[in-house]
C-alpha cells in the first residue's frame, strides 16, 4: 500500500511540475500558484462537505478541559 502511495505520489509531482512549468511558459510565472491555490481551496471545501466522523457526537455542555477528557480516557480502560 505505501509503495502504490509513492507511485501515485511521483506521477502527481512529475505531471504537476510539468504542467506548471507548460501553464507558466504560456502565460506568466504567478499563474501556477493560482492555480493551485484554487485547486486546494476546491478541494479544502469538498473535503469539509464530504468527510464525516461516522459514530462521533459532541460531548453535552460545551468543550471538556483537557483535564476531564484525558480522565475519561483513562476511566474507559
Amino acid at each position: 500500500m505505501f509503495a502504490r502511495a509513492q507511485v501515485c505520489n511521483g506521477i502527481g509531482t512529475l505531471s504537476g511540475a510539468l504542467g506548471g512549468a507548460y501553464v507558466a511558459q504560456a502565460t506568466n510565472v504567478g499563474v501556477p500558484f493560482r492555480v493551485r491555490a484554487g485547486l486546494l481551496l476546491t478541494l479544502t471545501v469538498v473535503a469539509w462537505r464530504l468527510m464525516h466522523d461516522i459514530g462521533f457526537t459532541p460531548a453535552r455542555g460545551g468543550r471538556p478541559g483537557p483535564g476531564r477528557a484525558s480522565a475519561t480516557t483513562w476511566r474507559s480502560r
